[in-house]
């Protein structure tokens, strides 16, 4: 069971040559947007969720490790990216945790 659930993202618009690519990097308003539809798809289940706006690798120190049931990370999308999100927060996730994205 699930006691609680994190989606971490910027929700903002990230700029630098890093990002520029990045098709899901847009403006602020479009994050905002999102935010909020984000917000009504977990509405039957607002209890459990905690919405983190920090970059995924700053949030991932704001948890202990094996304490997490579920966390979903919209974060950069390339390789590398993945790769740091998946050893930051891996160590995160409780045994039989959730972790999507």
């Amino acid at each position: 069971r699930v006691r609680d659930a994190f989606m971490v993202d910027t929700w903002r618009h990230i700029p630098g040559p890093s990002y520029a690519l990045d098709k899901a990097n847009v403006d602020d308003a479009a994050h905002e947007a999102k935010m909020h539809q984000a917000m009504g798809a977990v509405r039957p289940f607002w209890s459990r969720v905690r919405f983190v706006q920090l970059n995924s690798l700053l949030a991932a120190r704001l948890f202990d490790d094996q304490a997490v049931d579920f966390v979903y990370l919209d974060a950069r999308h390339d390789y590398c990216g993945v790769m740091e999100d998946l050893e930051a927060y891996w160590p995160k996730i409780r045994p039989g945790g959730l972790f999507g994205g």
